[in-house]
């Protein structure tokens, strides 16, 4: 199976959605064959032993296959959340970096017009 990161992806979320709705298929799928499988001494009862051990290590055989895919897509869930949480603070710090230049435009703006406005009161008190 293959490993998709995040940035293949055109849209993240919708990515992460579809894993963790095959995780839980995969799940439920697991459950139901579990539910279903009964024990080797019950299948012993109604049929001949070479029966019981092929039906039993098919049975294993396909629970571990799920258990595998399982895993995988939860490795894959893993790695959305990290790389999503990665980009998402990359984006977070340059927007805040952004707005901290704006803002400090602004006060610098209006300290000058202040300050301004401050020394021209003064210069017109002192002069009339």
């Amino acid at each position: 199976m293959e490993t998709t990161t995040v940035r293949e992806h055109r849209y993240p979320a919708q990515a992460l959605t579809r894993l963790t709705d095959e995780v839980d298929r995969l799940s439920s799928k697991i459950d139901r064959l579990s539910e279903t499988m009964a024990t080797k001494n019950d299948l012993a009862r109604y049929a001949p032993r070479e029966t019981v051990e092929t039906r039993w290590a098919e049975f294993e055989r396909r629970l571990g296959e799920l258990h595998g895919q399982v895993e995988h897509h939860e490795t894959q869930i893993a790695t959305f959340l990290h790389e999503g949480f990665s980009r998402e603070m990359r984006w977070d710090w340059r927007v805040i970096g952004a707005l901290g230049c704006i803002l400090s435009f602004i006060f610098g703006l209006l300290g000058t017009i202040l300050s301004g406005t401050l020394v021209g009161i003064i210069v017109w008190n002192l002069t009339h």
